[in-house]
This record gives C-alpha cells, structure tokens and sequence, in this order.
C-alpha cells in the first residue's frame, strides 16, 4: 500500500515497515499499564525505566515509519510510547477501539459523518466530513494559529 501512495520507493527498505502483532509484542516488553490521574485518561502506558524510553527511541522512533495490521490495544500503547516520547502525537479514529487512543493523544481528530459517538466524545476535533484531504487541510491552518 505504501508503494501505491508512493510514500516509499522500493519494497527492499523493509527496515521501516513492521507488523503490528510485532510492535505490540516489543512495546509491552517494554512498558507497563498505569492509571493516568493527572490527566484523567483512565489507563494509559509507561516506560518500565529510562533504558526502555532510550531503545524506544532508538530501535522503533527513528526507524519505523509503516505499521500494518495495527489493532486498537497497538494504537494506544504505541500512541502512548510516543508521548512518553516527548512527541506531539496526533490521532485519527472513527470507531469505539480508537477511543482510548483519541483521548491519549495530544490531539485525536474523530470522523463525523460515520464515526461512532464514543471516538467523538475522544477526540477534540470532530471532521465535518470523513474525507482525509479535509484532515490535512484542518492540520495545516492548525499550524497557523
């Protein structure tokens, strides 16, 4: 799929690309289940110790840049992995999985025309539309203010 958006060049660059059965197994080596209360957002995920934040870094940040068959348990941890990252995260969603990662994020856009009411409850901008050029448009001008 990456190929056909020409958002890679060769299927030989298999460096960046990783199953999400993968990556999920790597993260919760690596991370812990905690109750977020500064934030309010219920569960979230940590680093077990600065070494793990470090080969996070290093090992999955730097390099991997497609993810397939993510489930909605990956996007969270990984969305969380991210922050804990120092990233500023940004997440789509339209459906009742995506909520927990929605709400992780710094900032979770919802689909409104078939998004599900519990990923908009999530989210803190809700798309009019459900068509990603609208998305991109919306993070621009975001970039503006």
């Amino acid at each position: 799929m990456a190929l056909q958006l020409n958002m890679k060049d060769s299927i030989e660059e298999e460096d960046d690309v990783m199953s999400g059965s993968e990556l999920l197994q790597l993260l919760k080596g690596n991370m812990e289940s905690k109750q977020d209360e500064e934030e309010g957002r219920g569960e979230t995920w940590v680093f077990k110790n600065p070494e793990c934040r470090t080969w996070f870094r290093k090992q999955i940040k730097k390099k991997v840049c497609f993810v397939y068959r993510a489930t909605p348990e990956l996007k969270h941890i990984f969305t969380a992995a991210l922050r804990n990252s120092d990233a500023i995260v940004g997440v789509t969603g339209e459906g009742l999985g995506d909520a927990r990662a929605l709400s992780e994020a710094d900032v979770g856009f919802a689909m409104g025309k078939d998004g599900c009411d519990a990923a908009k409850d999530h989210s803190d901008v809700i798309m009019m539309d459900d068509r990603f050029e609208t998305l991109n448009t919306a993070i621009r001008f975001g970039r503006n203010i």
